[in-house]
């Protein structure tokens, strides 16, 4: 993997469009196929063998390829996923895209080690287009800067980067400190809240819907990300007879497993989408096949159904809709019912449990303005005095 060219055209080299998107994810699909990491691993041992330092020989794209995929632990399901290497490719390709629009950069040969020659004062530059860079949207809207949480993100990624090209000799100087802060405040993140009145409307227009009725009361009821519910398997959903309730298996991030509850009636509204698609809808622990599929049979690629589902809740056009300063994508969902939960009683412990959260302080960022709005001082006075 050590072509760079989709990236360092001449014909996208002036502005972030759709086409520099669109090269950057090509790039990137090439670096999360982690195919060439044994041989890139015989490479190093190679070169170690001789006493010489092996990534003095790797070209920039060698590199990157090499950061997403290394292993870092013993046990595989430790390691990065293949998700996540697709946003460290995507984020890092992003930061190379910027640099090929400066002009020392420019006439390098499109496998010329560009990354040596960064300075502390491109990363602060590249952390000030964050905030101001212009995006076409896909549906053409010209948006202005990435949100906190995805400025974050990407900072994050690149002092990782540039912290272990340090620690490998490809760069010679500890860069990464140029990058300022930018720990996540509570009031940047969007807000992602919906009101039981809300979640009952949508569930209501789509009750004769048996595909988008299942798939929302699902996210409504149990709080899974889009990834787990495109994941669920058949098989892995059985029944307690001690507790009535039905279990679904889920395999969260990181590889971890936990259970969610599927109520009768969001079992009900399961089977009827399977029966819409010509599946089966008597329970099969042998039957490893998606619980949701396309029409064509198949499983859901969980981007396609995120989009899918915020758009459906669009097409209802409710005028709650029109008010929101955030669209409502399923993620919105898995905060509605870790809102549902804590106001029904259950404590963040078991709520933190329930979303499969490894830290109880994202269950608690979740719940903070809740929790903020409901013990509110003002609330214990009688309005009715006034």
């Amino acid at each position: 993997m050590n072509d760079l060219s989709a990236i360092s055209s001449d014909k996208i080299i002036t502005t972030y469009d759709k086409e520099a998107e669109k090269a950057i994810r090509q790039v990137a699909k090439k670096i999360v196929d982690g195919s060439l990491y044994p041989a890139y691993m015989e490479r190093i041992e190679a070169f170690e063998q001789k006493r010489v330092n092996p990534y003095d020989h790797f070209q920039d794209s060698d590199i990157m390829y090499f950061y997403v995929n290394q292993k870092t632990h013993a046990d595989e399901t430790k390691n990065r996923t293949k998700q996540t290497k697709a946003e460290y490719a995507r984020d890092l390709l992003h930061f190379y895209f910027f640099l090929r629009q400066h002009e020392e950069f420019l006439p390098m040969n499109k496998n010329t080690r560009i990354l040596p020659l960064v300075e502390k004062r491109h990363l602060r530059e590249y952390q000030a287009m964050l905030k101001t860079v212009q995006r076409e949207q896909k549906n053409e809207i010209i948006k202005t800067g990435y949100s906190p949480a995805t400025r974050n993100r990407k900072v994050n990624v690149l002092k990782s980067f540039f912290t272990w090209l340090k620690s490998v000799d490809y760069i010679k100087e500890e860069i990464h400190s140029a990058f300022l802060s930018e720990e996540l405040r509570i009031e940047d993140r969007p807000v992602r809240e919906l009101a039981y009145e809300e979640v009952k409307m949508l569930l209501d227009f789509y009750k004769d819907h048996p595909i988008n009725y299942a798939l929302l009361s699902v996210l409504a009821l149990t709080g899974l990300r889009i990834q787990e519910l495109s994941k669920l398997t058949w098989g892995s959903l059985r029944y307690d007879a001690h507790i009535g309730k039905y279990f679904v298996r889920v395999i969260g991030k990181g590889r971890k497993e936990r259970e969610a509850i599927l109520f009768h009636n969001v079992f009900e509204r399961i089977q009827a989408f399977r029966a819409r698609r010509g599946l089966p809808t008597q329970l099969n622990p042998e039957d490893d096949t998606p619980i949701f599929t396309t029409n064509k049979g198949k499983a859901y690629n969980y981007k396609y159904l995120s989009e899918y589902v915020t758009r459906i809740i669009e097409q209802t056009d409710f005028p709650f809709l029109k008010h929101r300063t955030s669209r409502i994508t399923p993620h919105t969902f898995r905060h509605y019912f870790a809102a549902e939960c804590l106001r029904a009683g259950a404590n963040t412990s078991y709520i933190q449990q329930t979303l499969g959260h490894s830290d109880i302080r994202t269950t608690q960022i979740y719940l903070d303005r809740l929790l903020k709005r409901e013990n509110n001082a003002a609330l214990k006075l009688d309005e009715s005095r006034y």
